[in-house]
């Protein structure tokens, strides 16, 4: 099974070399909302790493443990409702997919609000299952709402080979939620990660947008 403490960190050092590549290509600033996901998923498979060095016992601070799941989960949960589509809506030219995009926005800032109201009233329980992470706690269901808020937006863009990352991201939430139901937060959040690598060709193919 390749999900381990390795393959959190080696993922990490990867998405955060390519990351910094991303940025440097960037050269407009309406692109760097979007030029900053691999980083910020590098950050993300980071603090998974060190839960990995728990459940290893590498590492026993308690306190440490749960800045470490606190973190993962709120890139899950509440950067990524908001942060996705707010990085396709910057650069957008065309006002009818603005117009869509923005709306997108604004369910993802709801989402997001929501899962910080339930996230404050309990305490995430988390495990081990069949060699992946298992994140546990009791929030509505986002089953549709949620894929909608982080992959519609790619659809929508107008930016060239957007659509990529949303096809990629697509199948890896098929995937996840057919072979890994009982882990899919870790293992999706994993999938879209290496996804993200992508994002690179995105900047690359469309440098000096503007935003409206």
């Amino acid at each position: 099974m390749c999900f381990s403490t390795e393959a959190s960190f080696t993922a990490a050092a990867g998405l955060g070399i390519v990351g910094i590549l991303t940025l440097k290509k960037c050269k407009s600033k309406s692109l760097y909302f979007l030029a900053s996901i691999p980083l910020l998923f590098a950050i993300q498979q980071l603090s998974e790493g060190f839960l990995w060095l728990h459940f290893n016992q590498l590492i026993d601070s308690k306190i440490f443990f749960k800045k470490s799941i606190s973190f993962f989960l709120i890139f899950a949960f509440l950067i990524w409702p908001i942060w996705i589509p707010l990085s396709l809506y910057l650069p957008e030219k065309i006002q009818w997919r603005r117009i869509l995009i923005g709306l997108n926005l604004f369910c993802g800032i709801i989402l997001a609000a929501v899962n910080l109201y339930y996230s404050l009233q309990q305490d995430i329980n988390v495990q081990l299952i069949n060699h992946s992470i298992q994140y546990l706690g009791n929030t509505p269901s986002q089953y549709y709402i949620y894929p909608v808020v982080v992959l519609l937006p790619f659809f929508l863009s107008s930016l060239r080979n957007a659509w990529i990352f949303g096809i990629l991201t697509a199948l890896a939430f098929i995937v996840a939620e057919y072979y890994y139901m009982e882990t899919f937060v870790s293992v999706w959040c994993f999938f879209a990660a290496i996804v993200s690598l992508s994002i690179y060709k995105i900047v690359k193919d469309n440098p000096n947008i503007q935003s409206l």
